[in-house]
């Protein structure tokens, strides 16, 4: 049987994966769908375009929102209280 060989993972790591699953439900769903497909399936500006009929500027916006909001919430999760 072949046995996969695994990275350790931190404790600090999971806690920061955690953080950032949070905060991805947190967004609205056109923000998170438009951040999920760019991050997970790898999609262009003009793949989402595509697939919801949105125009490229709103896909731009919507994308700009959401990272600025992960980023956002991101930073203050990191910091020491």
């Amino acid at each position: 049987m072949l046995s996969r060989k695994r990275r350790p993972v931190t404790f600090d790591a999971a806690v920061e994966e955690a953080l950032l699953l949070d905060a991805m439900l947190l967004l609205p769903p056109r923000q998170r769908f438009a951040v999920r497909s760019v991050v997970t399936r790898n999609w262009s500006v003009t793949d989402i375009a595509a697939h919801t009929g949105w125009t490229r500027g709103q896909v731009h916006n919507l994308l700009r929102a959401g990272l600025k909001t992960l980023s956002e919430q991101g930073g203050s999760a990191a910091a020491p209280s």
